[in-house]
C-alpha cells in the first residue's frame, strides 16, 4: 500500500506529464475542447482555469520555433525564396517602388563647396500647353 507521500509523489509527476502535453498540443494548434477530449477534461473552462498558462506558452514557444527555423533557412542563402519571404515580411521590404520614387529623378548640382547629389522632380507642363506641343509653332 502507498502512503500519501508516493501518491502526492506521483500526481505531481502525472501533472507535469499532462502539462507538458497540453502545452505541446496547444502549440500544434489544437483547439481547447480538442485538446479536454484527448488529455481527459470534461469542459475546456477546467482545462483554461487549471492549464492557462500551458495554453499560451504552448503557441507561443511553437511560433518562436517556427519563426527561427525560418529565420536559419533565409540566412543560410540556400533557398532564396526563404529569404525574400523573411525581407518581405520582417525587415518591410518590397518589390515595388514607392510611387514618389518613380517622380524623382537624381541630379548632380554644383554647389561652391564640391559636388551634391540633389534629387528633383520632373517639371509639369504649364496649363494651357500640351506635352507634346513643341515651343515652336511657326514656320
Amino acid at each position: 500500500m502507498m502512503n500519501s507521500r508516493e501518491l502526492t509523489m506521483i500526481s505531481r509527476i502525472r501533472d507535469e506529464e499532462l502539462r507538458r502535453r497540453v502545452k505541446a498540443l496547444a502549440g500544434l494548434g489544437l483547439r481547447q475542447q480538442q485538446i479536454c477530449s484527448i488529455v481527459g477534461i470534461r469542459s475546456p473552462k477546467t482545462l483554461r482555469k487549471r492549464f492557462g498558462r500551458e495554453l499560451s506558452v504552448g503557441v507561443v514557444e511553437a511560433r518562436a520555433k517556427i519563426m527561427h527555423a525560418a529565420y536559419k533557412s533565409a540566412m543560410s542563402g540556400r533557398d532564396p525564396r526563404m529569404t525574400m519571404f523573411w525581407l518581405k515580411n520582417r525587415a518591410r521590404w518590397s518589390d515595388k517602388a514607392a510611387p514618389e520614387t518613380e517622380l524623382r529623378e537624381e541630379c548632380f548640382r554644383v554647389h561652391p563647396y564640391g559636388w551634391k547629389l540633389g534629387v528633383r522632380k520632373p517639371q509639369e507642363p504649364e496649363p494651357g500647353k500640351r506635352e507634346n506641343e513643341d515651343d515652336t509653332d511657326e514656320q
